[in-house]
């Protein structure tokens, strides 16, 4: 089939890359953010994690561009791809030949395994005839791109902090507490947008593509926060701190209650999040219809009552102070406002318009 240079899309063999760089950039968050005993064995010495803790976490911000661009089918991203997979390996080999204390062989296989996936993938980014298309491509997404660059920077930015901000045993915890508010805060500003979008225009809105955006970088910091937040929930270290407080303590029952269900919950979450994120394409929205994408995308509403339950339960578990709680209350607050103004206002203009008299 031949590619439109209209609209080339995002398919292919494009599709099997992007998958393979969301793996690599998966299996360099849960090694940085990890204990670090993974990358201890592979790298042999404390001294070499700690160095690759910094090198692996280089090498997402160094994809992040093509995860974004990709998929929207930007111009810019073969060029500034290829760019960053080279520096990205490049870097890597550099300290991984000379700034670590690795047995040669070990070395060399990782230098040769990286700069193997750098060729394929820049070969194919220079061959391909649908890249090439999207190279030529005139689509309008300059401004989808700011909002995700944007976006990278506030999420993936204070996550850096968190993780190389103070010691990395507690990174784990730093984590799973930003990315936590980090989801709930644009969860809410995604639930407003549409109410203020009515409110003005005195129509509900269908597809925004700003709130679409804030929609995905909420769902991949929510992500982020459910594998934080087993990694550090699920240990006997954590259990015995906040849950199995012995027979004597009163609350003993009801913690073990609120983390089963808590835990249950945040699953559920996941799986929610996780859908939307697939339906986040404007293919699926052509696929489904606008009916059933906008009934799929209103189980937003769902995660957003769920996410108030299981904050509610684990704020309780780790004796969060009383600010957290506040914090969750007025972002729900804010969004069941906005929304019933929202509702109230868009209900008063369609009866305006129903009683004016037609014009003869």
């Amino acid at each position: 089939m031949p590619i439109d240079l209209r609209n080339p899309g995002f398919g292919g063999w494009l599709v099997l890359f992007w998958c393979i760089a969301l793996l690599l950039v998966i299996w360099h968050i849960t090694s940085v953010t990890g204990t670090g005993r993974g990358l201890q064995m592979m790298f042999e010495t404390p001294e070499n994690s700690t160095l690759m803790r910094v090198v692996l976490w280089l090498k997402v911000w160094f994809w992040a561009p093509f995860l974004i661009l990709a998929p929207l089918g930007h111009r810019l991203m073969p060029g500034v791809t290829i760019v960053a997979v080279l520096a990205a390996t490049i870097g890597e080999a550099f300290v991984v030949e000379f700034a670590l204390e690795l047995d040669p062989a070990k070395a060399h296989s990782i230098f040769l395994f990286n700069a193997l996936l750098a060729v394929a993938f820049c070969a194919y980014l220079l061959r391909s005839k649908r890249v090439a298309a999207i190279r030529d491509s005139t689509l309008p997404v300059d401004s989808r791109a700011r909002h995700h660059f944007t976006l990278l920077v506030l999420v993936a930015g204070g996550v850096s902090l968190a993780i190389f901000g103070a010691a990395p045993e507690t990174a784990t915890d730093r984590v799973s507490m930003l990315t936590a508010y980090q989801f709930m805060f644009l969860l809410s500003v995604v639930l407003v947008l549409g109410p203020l979008r009515a409110v003005r225009s005195g129509r509900t809105t269908l597809n925004l593509y700003l709130r679409r955006d804030i929609a995905i970088w909420a769902g991949i910091a929510g992500l982020l926060h459910v594998y934080a937040g087993t990694v550090q929930s699920m240990t006997p270290l954590y259990v015995g701190r906040f849950v199995d407080l012995g027979a004597g303590d009163p609350t003993a029952a009801l913690r073990q209650q609120l983390f089963i269900w808590g835990t249950i919950i945040g699953v559920m979450i996941a799986v929610l999040v996780l859908l939307l994120l697939g339906l986040s394409s404007d293919r699926l929205l052509h696929l489904l219809g606008k009916r059933w994408w906008k009934r799929l995308q209103r189980s937003s509403y769902v995660i957003l009552g769920l996410t108030v339950v299981h904050a509610l339960a684990f704020q309780f578990l780790e004796y969060r102070a009383e600010v957290f709680v506040a914090v969750f209350a007025a972002l729900t607050a804010g969004v069941i406002i906005a929304q019933g103004v929202a509702l109230v206002t868009v209900r008063r203009k369609r009866r305006n318009r129903r009683r004016r008299p037609r014009r003869s």
